[in-house]
């Protein structure tokens, strides 16, 4: 077995679990009740993202802001954005690895 094709099955074995995570996840949900959010977190040293577990959407900026802690500081223009997530955005997309050389093959 060359490593591509070592890789390439290792990327499927992979995939599938991500699946059956995604199916995890929503299956907890039934039982809780909790929905992931991603929370963007602006501020003067860049970007953050963080992932928090609720039972509703839209969360109103006091939650959120407790969610963050002391790290969120509206008095220095910083910002928080709240998006809704499925579980299929937590499985992720499926990572491609490119191979420039000659001998490449499809992985």
């Amino acid at each position: 077995m060359s490593a591509k094709t070592f890789i390439a099955e290792r990327h499927e074995e992979a995939n599938e679990l991500r699946q059956q995570a995604a199916q995890l996840i929503r299956q907890a949900a039934e039982i809780d009740g909790l929905f992931p959010y991603a929370i963007v977190h602006e501020h003067r040293f860049g970007t953050s993202l963080s992932v928090a577990w609720c039972p509703e959407f839209p969360l109103d900026e006091d939650q959120v802001a407790e969610f963050m802690g002391s790290s969120y500081e509206p008095y220095r223009n910083e910002s928080l954005t709240v998006l809704e997530l499925d579980a299929i955005h937590l499985k992720g997309a499926r990572i491609c690895v490119i191979d420039t050389s000659e001998e490449a093959e499809e992985v």
